[in-house]
């Protein structure tokens, strides 16, 4: 059923359509919302997306908002250090500083083939994207690091794991985050294999944004028992 933004008129009402969810991503939604506004409407925007059959990139669209959802977890439990720059802000730098390098380089002709010596524009960006790529290698350990933190904070007890499985945590959260930089960027993927990906990602976030309490836990054991009492 669709419902209607208040005082609108007749004229301007859009209807908003209830799209169907999983109880893991309505979980998901709540848990969210808990956090941080904005990465509630950043994983609905995800949802809303996937649903637009007749649009040809919208895996691409998806997956640009669970990268930057994974991006803003992060950010909203880590105290980003004053003038900081996130890796996303480095990249729109460095777009930007490519599309000005191809519009006014000598260097490259109508076939988008380069050729002929290196001129000034297009050695004015190769130094930004040495910058860049020099910066990014050492930013990398700083961010494995914020995910290993904001996995421990997010734990309900707190406490470090070991070493071996902190880092097969870190290493879940860059693989899922990567795979949806990769579609963002239009990667190969075909429908089964996001859907496998999607799901490990709501599936990760759920169990550290809401994880079972002693309530869960108990009724868990309680079911086991009466399991093994039918066996027996």
């Amino acid at each position: 059923m669709s419902t209607f933004e208040e005082g609108e008129t007749d004229a301007l009402r859009v209807p908003r359509i209830r799209l169907p969810r999983s109880p893991l991503q309505e979980a998901l939604i709540s848990a969210l919302e808990r956090e941080d506004t904005n990465l509630r409407i950043i994983y609905l925007g995800a949802l809303h997306v996937l649903q637009q059959e007749d649009n040809p990139d919208r895996l691409a669209l998806a997956s640009h908002n669970f990268r930057e959802l994974m991006d803003r977890i992060l950010h909203v439990h880590i105290d980003v250090e004053e003038g900081g720059v996130s890796l996303g802000s480095k990249v729109m730098n460095l777009s930007d500083d490519w599309l000005k390098a191809t519009r006014t380089t000598s260097c490259s002709n109508d076939k988008g083939e380069w050729e002929g010596k290196i001129d000034r524009p297009l050695r004015r960006f190769l130094r930004r994207a040495t910058d860049f790529f020099r910066w990014h290698e050492g930013h990398r350990p700083k961010q494995k690091k914020e995910i290993a933190t904001v996995l421990q904070k997010l734990d309900p007890i707190g406490l470090p794991l070991p070493p071996i499985l902190e880092q097969l945590n870190v290493d879940t959260w860059a693989n899922i985050q990567g795979f949806f930089v990769k579609v963002a960027h239009h990667g190969d993927v075909d429908e089964d294999e996001f859907e496998q990906w999607q799901y490990a990602c709501e599936r990760f976030l759920i169990e550290r944004l809401q994880p079972r309490t002693f309530e869960d836990l108990a009724r868990l054991d309680e079911l086991i028992e009466k399991g093994e009492s039918h066996d027996s």
